[in-house]
């Protein structure tokens, strides 16, 4: 099997082409692999500043908790955080199967629960998973926005 020249030359030269794609796929991952540790610095803040929030909404407010209970009679509160976008796979429909189980093992009389879901995208996956919805934000669309969805978070829980 001997091979001319000319063919050794053509396959270098699809050698070479594909040398050249395999070095700008590496390129574009590099810099896909930036976008999404920039995504991940972003939302740790968001999950920090949920996380603060939501300790300052809760803290120092034991009495009161217990005197709406004892008022309103004993109700249960959920939070759930979905996306806001597509293309995030069958994420809110686990999000809202693993939520809907948890609450029906704290509580089964799902009527009980006054459900607030954040992300667009949630309010119709908790329903389908039998949960009713009471409340809704949506998800900032950036870290500037964060402190917004927290402030109406926290209004609606002390609500």
């Amino acid at each position: 099997m001997a091979q001319t020249i000319e063919e050794l030359k053509g396959r270098i030269s699809s050698a070479e082409d594909l040398l050249s794609v395999v070095k700008t796929m590496k390129v574009l991952s590099s810099v896909n692999i930036r976008q999404y540790e920039r995504a991940v610095r972003s939302l740790r803040e968001y999950e920090r500043t949920v996380d603060l929030g939501l300790q300052i909404v809760l803290s120092g407010h034991e009495s009161d908790l217990v005197a709406q209970q004892e008022s309103i009679g004993e109700g249960f509160g959920a939070l759930v955080f979905g996306s806001e976008q597509g293309l995030a796979g069958r994420f809110n429909e686990q999000v809202a199967s693993h939520a809907a189980a948890r609450l029906a093992a704290i509580q089964p009389d799902l009527a009980r629960w006054r459900v607030m879901t954040l992300g667009s995208r949630m309010v119709g996956r908790m329903e389908d998973a039998g949960v009713p919805t009471h409340e809704h934000l949506g998800l900032p669309a950036s870290v500037a926005g964060v402190a917004r969805v927290v402030r109406e978070a926290v209004l609606v829980v002390e609500r």
